[in-house]
């Protein structure tokens, strides 16, 4: 890649991107209270942002982020079609392909490179080069060699070419955020598609070998990211006209389709359930466990 994209650039892209192909921005009733986990939903499948009551006006960083995870959704629903997101293994790799293509665009390509912190990882560009000192594996920033090395590690959990053959706090901050952050959307992929089949949940985090996503995932890199506008204008004419704009690609999952399904309030918004049903299985909990105490964090 040339020059580094500003974030107002990125930004007017996004901007653009949502606009054209009518992502809603919808406004929950809760707002963001320090201290707790961040309520707002995560729901790319259906082509929307959540936002904190109270948010003000603005393209917030985070709110970028949640964008990028939508526009590799609609990538991915563009050339392999809704129906593979109900496959496991398409389901895994397009998500956790969409983790790393956010971080790479907003994180090591934006914000890496401005005066404030990243949001995944713990990097200022400017350190990259002593970086590949400590490590000579390290690829340059904004490379396809770096996009396939991390593509790598979010998708199979390894991280070996990452170690460096000598010690250095900063370099060891980078990576260990990294990799919990890698570690972390591993596990919870096979925890969101075990609930949106109603099943039990997968005891391990999830791991794809093989795989050619990182091509995919370079093309729309440079597509958002180069230079031209007319490459990035060009996808979104073509997202605007072949992908629907209010479908949601998760329905066939049993989650969508049973009438009345098991609820974990980590993966589903009190909005949905009904606050009658809410408070009944709040009140029936018995003991601790995770869904109960995010329901309760919802309805406080």
């Amino acid at each position: 890649m040339t020059k580094p994209l500003s974030r107002q650039k990125l930004r007017s892209r996004l901007k653009d991107y949502a606009e054209r192909t009518g992502i809603r921005f919808e406004t929950r009733v809760r707002r963001l209270v320090p201290g707790l986990p961040d309520l707002r939903g995560f729901t790319p499948h259906l082509r929307a942002v959540q936002l904190n009551a109270g948010t003000s006006a603005g393209y917030s960083d985070w709110l970028l982020h949640d964008l990028l995870h939508i526009v590799f959704y609609d990538f991915a629903t563009l050339n392999l079609g809704a129906s593979s997101w109900l496959e496991h293994g398409r389901f895994v790799e397009n998500h956790l392909a969409s983790e790393a293509f956010a971080v790479l665009a907003l994180d090591y390509s934006v914000l890496a490179y401005a005066e404030n912190r990243t949001l995944t990882i713990d990097l200022n560009a400017a350190e990259w080069e002593r970086f590949q000192k400590l490590n000579p594996r390290l690829p340059p920033l904004r490379t396809y060699e770096l996009c396939e090395m991390l593509l790598t590690h979010y998708l199979t959990g390894e991280h070996g070419h990452f170690q460096a053959q000598r010690p250095s706090r900063r370099y060891a901050a980078w990576l260990e955020h990294e990799i919990r952050y890698a570690r972390k959307q591993r596990a919870y992929v096979e925890m969101w598609f075990s609930d949106l089949n109603c099943a039990p949940y997968r005891k391990t985090a999830a791991v794809v070998r093989g795989s050619a996503v990182a091509d995919a995932v370079w093309w729309l890199l440079e597509t958002l990211l180069g230079p031209d506008d007319s490459p990035w204008a060009a996808h979104i004419a073509e997202v605007a006209s072949s992908v629907p704009r209010t479908v949601n690609v998760f329905a066939g999952f049993k989650k969508y389709r049973l009438k009345n399904p098991e609820f974990d309030y980590r993966f589903t918004d009190i909005a949905a359930a009904g606050a009658e049903r809410a408070c009944r299985e709040l009140s029936a909990a018995r003991e601790p466990a995770a869904s109960s105490l995010y329901l309760a964090w919802q309805i406080l």
